[in-house]
């Protein structure tokens, strides 16, 4: 019977569980000192990668500028020139860069009387400051942000006092000159904190807090760039919030992370750091947002907690923050966040800022003494992941042309256009034989190009029989392999190479045709490792019955032996729903658990049906024998000893039922037909009469003795039984190559 449906609902399943686990792991790089004279800077990177810092210094009362190109370093801090105007911590300088490289600073002086700006492209020199804004009253004018929406353009926001109340107000400036002023605010109270980031494809979005008499919330506004201002919308978190900041991937989704206030019996506290997104006009949690920060309390210590964000070009959205002035970080990736983690360095850090790059993110925060420092944060190239993998028919048949469908989800930490090939071997990948390649384009049995689903109908013409083992193997755009599905890897001290494991499947186990079987199963992302440190073993199995019941317990074998460790389909074990077929287990394992048990392991699911008999083991495809006798016609090789010149060329026809009057014997005389009269004599293996003929008719020689070498008669193996001891298509019975590693490029 073919089994040949698979729905998309099973592979949007294993992703939805495959997410739910994966979590972005950077690794960071030791601090850099930048430059003197705050413990508060900005951060900005323009295109190709370059990070620039900006800062005031609160001794000589300049803007200072520093710049390191991607993977470069700082190079040695400069004064924008006419820049000390004596600005201060709270009214600090700000940098944003334009497509073309342009730099764009803005900052505020000491008396909260003017907003400046000045520029410099990349050849050139700074350009003087201009005042953008001069008040003629206090509180007068502060905090201003800028963005940079195309070449030569600034988009300026900042806190503008007018009549009684504080405004948001905007300022564009195109190639240096200044355009009108706009207050954007509409909440008639003071609006303070204001930010901006530019949108990817057209205008930019501003965020800023409006407070009153027990009122503090979060406003936002877009531009567009061809319909103008678009309406305030408030975001509805309850309490207060305060410091907010603005990051953007995907037009028109901006990103939002701000701290939120409650007023508690002992004053107001920091109730956290929260989060929201806005798509198609609406806001996560209907403006409430989501907590991303641990605790329902954040001790601030001597620097507030003021979050910050940034995307990077693989869509990771990094978030950070100080808690008792320890730089705190948590990534959401693939719109799933990893765990709240702290960055290893010294404790004293202050107004951590954050930008993206590649795949990097630069982190830059001041110290009690007044120092820039810098680090990077760099997600590494990764190996692709093969989650599950299955023959959507596990059984073939030999001595004929047939096809193998085989189907694999792909995950890849870089993304999906980093997963260069996914290949099919027969045996294991090191001295086993490609078979075929598998698609990811909507062509070839899966879903839709790009999805991270491969698959392939590849054909095949095997000759043998029983239970082969099948290899799916991935590699990435930089020859980065992946573990190979369905082999379970425990990775020692020696992450290069592995050693050749004795300790895997077998072969020698009898199915039931009519039993369930393992369809699809895989580790999702399973990483387990000896040490110090616990890790966690996830199994995943689609089982399916081919009477249409449901299949009733998958179990886990090794070395040809049911352990009787259970997967579950009862909805709480890393499966789907309970009942539909879905089976699941999700173990941790302690530290050191794994202590010396480090290599590459084969172990083997079976699906039980309710009358106690299991399937085709996962992850064999199975080899039907064809379903007729092998009996080929041979002819017999007749070998003459001719003395003389003379050549005979004979054909011996073994006949295909025995003389009814014959006496089988172990030699016998075929009666042979000829011209001549030689002598022949045959020795055959069947007990059947040979007749030879000669085809010509030279003089013969005396004697000649050929030898008549019919085929016997083939018996099939049965079906669902595999002779013990069988070898895998390699040759090799039970056994990983020595040496494999995922990290080795294919060759």
């Amino acid at each position: 019977m073919k089994y040949r449906t698979i729905t998309v609902s099973i592979w949007i399943w294993i992703w939805a569980v495959a997410t739910s686990i994966q979590g972005s792991d950077y690794t960071f790089s030791q601090e850099t000192d930048v430059g003197f004279g705050n413990d508060s800077c900005d951060l900005a990177v323009s295109p190709d990668g370059t990070s620039h810092v900006v800062w005031t210094h609160l001794s000589d009362g300049y803007v200072y500028h520093a710049r390191k190109s991607a993977g470069g370093s700082w190079e040695s801090a400069e004064k924008i020139p006419g820049s000390n105007n004596f600005g201060w911590q709270f009214s600090r300088a700000r940098a944003a860069v334009g497509p073309d490289g342009t730099v764009h600073v803005v900052w505020g002086d000491s008396g909260n009387m003017k907003i400046f700006y000045s520029r410099r492209s990349e050849y050139a020199s700074w350009s003087n400051p201009i005042i953008l804004y001069r008040a003629t009253q206090q509180p007068g004018c502060s905090k201003p942000v800028v963005a940079s929406t195309g070449s030569g353009t600034a988009e300026i926001i900042f806190e503008r006092h007018t009549g009684n109340i504080m405004m948001i107000t905007h300022c564009r400036i195109t190639d240096g000159i200044p355009g009108q002023l706009t207050d954007i605010s509409t909440c008639q109270t003071n609006n303070m904190d204001p930010d901006i980031c530019a949108d990817p494809a057209a205008g930019f979005h501003c965020a800023w807090i409006a407070t009153g008499s027990g009122y503090i919330k979060i406003h936002y506004r877009y531009y567009h760039s061809a319909f103008g201002w678009m309406n305030e919308e408030i975001l509805n978190h309850p309490g207060g919030s305060g410091a907010p900041d603005l990051s953007i991937l995907e037009s028109g989704k901006p990103h939002l992370v701000w701290a939120a206030y409650m007023n508690g019996p002992s004053g107001w506290y920091v109730d956290g750091i929260w989060h929201a997104a806005r798509q198609d006009g609406t806001w996560t949690g209907s403006g409430t947002g989501e907590r991303i920060s641990l605790g329902d309390q954040i001790i601030e210590g001597d620097g507030p907690a003021v979050p910050r964000g940034a995307f990077n070009q693989t869509g990771d959205f990094m978030v950070v923050w100080t808690e008792t002035d320890i730089i705190h970080y948590r990534v959401l990736s693939r719109d799933q966040w990893n765990e709240v983690r702290l960055i290893p360095l010294n404790r004293n850090r202050y107004w951590p800022e954050i930008e993206g790059g590649n795949r990097t993110f630069t982190i830059c925060s001041g110290d009690p003494n007044r120092h820039i420092q810098s680090l990077e944060a760099t997600l590494p190239h990764s190996e692709p992941i093969i989650l599950a993998a299955g023959f959507m028919d596990s059984r073939v048949m030999s001595w004929s042309m047939d096809s193998i469908q085989v189907m694999a989800a792909v995950s890849d930490p870089d993304g999906v256009d980093d997963i260069k090939s996914v290949f099919l071997f027969r045996g294991d990948p090191v001295f086993g034989e490609l078979l075929g390649t598998l698609h990811d384009d909507g062509m070839h049995g899966d879903f839709g190009p790009r999805d991270m689903i491969f698959a392939a109908d590849i054909p095949v013409f095997l000759t043998e029989s029983g239970n082969l083992l099948m290899t799916v193997l991935a590699e990435d755009s930089t020859g980065n392999l992946s573990e190979p599905w369905p082999f379970l890897i425990i990775h020692g001290t020696d992450k290069q190479a592995y050693p050749a494991c004795s300790k895997n499947g077998t072969q020698s186990s009898e199915f039931d045709i009519e039993a369930p079987y393992i369809r699809l199963a895989g580790y999702l992302y399973s990483y387990l490792e000896t040490g110090s440190s616990p890790c966690r073993l996830y199994l995943f199995a689609w089982a399916v019955n081919p009477s249409g019941l449901p299949p009733d317990r998958v179990t886990l074998f090794f070395e040809g032996s049911d352990t009787g460790l259970e997967l579950y389909d009862d909805g709480k074990h890393t499966d789907g729903a309970a009942g539909d077929g879905f089976f699941g287990l999700d173990i941790e394992l302690p530290a050191h658990s794994l202590d010396g048990a480090d290599g590459i392991y084969l172990f083997e699911l079976g699906a039980w049906s309710s009358e106690g008999s299991h399937g085709l083991l996962w992850p064999y495809l199975h080899v039907d024998p064809p379903p007729f006798t092998m009996t080929p016609t041979r002819s017999p090789t007749c070998s003459p000893s001719p003395t003389g010149t003379a050549t005979a060329t004979r054909t011996c026809t073994p006949s295909p039922t025995p003389s009814p009057t014959e006496t089988p014997s172990p030699t016998e005389t075929p009666t042979c037909t000829s011209t001549r009269t030689p002598t022949l004599t045959c020795t055959s293996t069947s007990t059947s009469t040979a007749t030879c003929t000669p085809t010509t008719t030279p003089t013969p020689p005396p004697t000649e003795t050929p030898t008549c070498s019919p085929t016997p008669t083939e018996t099939p193996t049965p079906y669902g039984h595999v002779t013990p001891g069988q070898k895998f298509s390699t040759g090799m019975p039970n056994k990983v190559g020595s040496g494999y590693s995922p990290r080795n490029r294919l060759s």
